[in-house]
């Protein structure tokens, strides 16, 4: 038996994977539902054994605990040679790892054929969970010569800055090294607060994973005016990593500045 991993968050794995989050009235209680394909891609050429893997979708989610759970899979694509055959996806279960808390969707399936595929499958999963207390928080400096944030609503803030902590992948094509960030948790902005010269956002990430390198990017938005602007890290640790023991990491500060052109 092997465990073949997808990512819920990559469409070439999970395509039109989606999902819902309602707070359920506690901090950090939330009732999700997720749905989307994936693509395991199992093959086989033998009907005379069945052949049994593990499908794990990542789900992008990080929890504490797992109150209730319901999961529904179904087969979404398969073919066959014209042999005895056997496609099934015997059982979905929800689960946490325990290295990074991430929510996990554990698929077990089987099979048998000359030259058959389980190419796809659906899956659909409600969920009563307790987000992880994972928490990462900072400040955006903004200067006011470069956008004047004074009187800028909570949607306006909302809208121009995209918080989040990423992982970073490597990725090898033949000769090349890609390093590429992958979103695992979102934030949202807090107080603003101003000054002669500056602006300052507080952003807070919450429900981020344990034991990973993570890389903080504030993102800003297309409404931002010419000429180009770029928000980087000023302080705090890059990448940082949150444990159980230290589950909050505080003062990862960002600034606003004008993009140098070539000259």
């Amino acid at each position: 038996m092997s465990t073949i991993t997808l990512v819920a968050s990559d469409p070439n794995q999970c395509p039109s994977a989606s999902s819902l989050e309602v707070l359920l009235g506690e901090p950090n209680r939330r009732m999700m539902i997720f749905s989307g394909i994936a693509r395991p891609q199992i093959e086989t050429d033998d009907d005379g054994s069945v052949s049994r893997d593990d499908v794990l979708v990542r789900l992008g989610v990080n929890v504490q605990t797992i109150h209730q759970a319901v999961t529904q899979v179904g087969l979404a694509s398969i073919s066959n040679g014209e042999s005895a055959f056997v496609f099934a996806t015997d059982t979905g279960a929800l689960e946490i790892d325990p290295g990074s808390s991430e929510l996990l969707l554990r698929v077990r399936t089987a099979l048998l054929g000359d030259k058959s595929a389980l190419a796809r499958f659906s899956y659909q999963i409600v969920a009563h969970v307790t987000k992880v207390a994972a928490e990462i928080s900072g400040t955006i400096q903004v200067p006011r010569a470069l956008r004047d944030l004074e009187n800028a609503s909570p949607d306006d803030l909302a809208a121009l800055f995209n918080p989040a902590a990423n992982r970073m992948d490597t990725i090898t094509s033949g000769s090349f090294i890609v390093n590429k960030l992958v979103p695992l948790a979102t934030g949202r902005c807090g107080a603003l607060r101003t000054t002669a010269t500056d602006c300052f956002v507080d952003y807070v990430i919450d429900g981020c994973p344990f034991g990973l390198e993570l890389y903080v990017t504030i993102d800003l938005s297309a409404d931002f005016p010419s000429p180009p602007l770029m928000c980087g890290q000023v302080a705090g640790a890059r990448p940082l990593i949150l444990t159980n023991f230290e589950p909050e990491a505080t003062g990862i500060d960002f600034a606003v500045t004008r993009l140098q052109q070539p000259g």
